[in-house]
């Protein structure tokens, strides 16, 4: 089966060539075709209609240099559908842009480390891994692998085991992804300052601070446990690139969402 996409024509446009056309717009660089100075990275990246957050996705996508050999995307389950963690093993993401192939290989392994059976159907009508797509397969020129994760359970327990496992299927070639926007239909200033704790606990790995921020000041993170599971991976170094709202965007402040990207390495 062809997993059909559900965010062509809303979040980005349906049309080849429009959608290139924005694409292009997105990045400030052009990719450059080299696989042999990669190394293993990780991003963090909102999820939003490209007009709101496709440029802020596009600056931290700009800094992995090379190709990696795999791309793991976690993204949160906002539909509910599907088991708690759902791996999708087997066929093909279409984009405007072409066909993503599922590695089934390490989609498996993960499926078996963790005793869970591949799941399809949070994937169905799921956005937070498919936005990320055609602005991955601009920069790596179509030469992409994915092994799509959604966690419709976000627990710290849940986080942890998956981040866990990840750390010893992944390797120093491939590329793991967190999808996430932040705070949630709030005030620019109510939501800025609820961004800034967690845009600090992110800065300094601290999941417990993380997981605490969320609860107590009731920050709407729609992908917390995918950046803890980032948050996990064995890198040294945390760039916090880009962060605005949608108010920035829109010129309305009332009521907005908050987005940011990050890279590690």
């Amino acid at each position: 089966m062809i997993r059909k996409p559900v965010a062509a024509g809303r979040f980005y446009p349906s049309s080849k060539k429009e959608l290139l056309s924005l694409i292009e717009f997105l990045f400030e660089k052009k990719p450059k075709s080299n696989k042999n100075d990669y190394q293993k990275r990780g991003l963090i990246l909102p999820h939003a209609g490209y007009v709101y957050s496709g440029k802020i996705a596009a600056r931290a996508i700009e800094k992995v240099k090379g190709k990696p050999k795999n791309i793991y995307i976690i993204g949160p389950n906002h539909t509910g559908l599907g088991e708690d963690i759902s791996i999708m093993d087997k066929s093909e993401w279409a984009t405007p842009l072409g066909n993503v192939p599922i590695n089934k290989t390490k989609a498996d392994e993960l499926c078996n480390l963790l005793g869970i059976e591949p799941d399809y159907k949070a994937h169905l009508s799921e956005h937070s891994i498919e936005v990320q797509l055609p602005l991955l397969q601009y920069w790596f020129e179509q030469d992409i692998r994915i092994i799509p994760i959604a966690m419709k359970d976000q627990s710290k327990h849940t986080a942890k085991t998956l981040g866990e496992i990840l750390e010893q299927v992944s390797s120093k070639e491939d590329l793991i992804i967190a999808s996430t926007d932040l705070n949630h239909y709030e005030s620019q200033k109510t939501t800025v300052e609820k961004d800034e704790l967690i845009i600090e606990d992110i800065k300094n790995r601290d999941i417990e601070k993380l997981y605490e921020h969320i609860m107590k000041e009731r920050i709407s993170m729609c992908g917390y446990g995918p950046t803890s599971v980032l948050l996990q991976q064995n890198f040294n170094k945390i760039e916090i690139v880009s962060h605005s709202t949608s108010g920035e965007t829109l010129d309305e402040y009332e009521t907005v969402v908050g987005y940011l990207s990050a890279v590690l390495e």
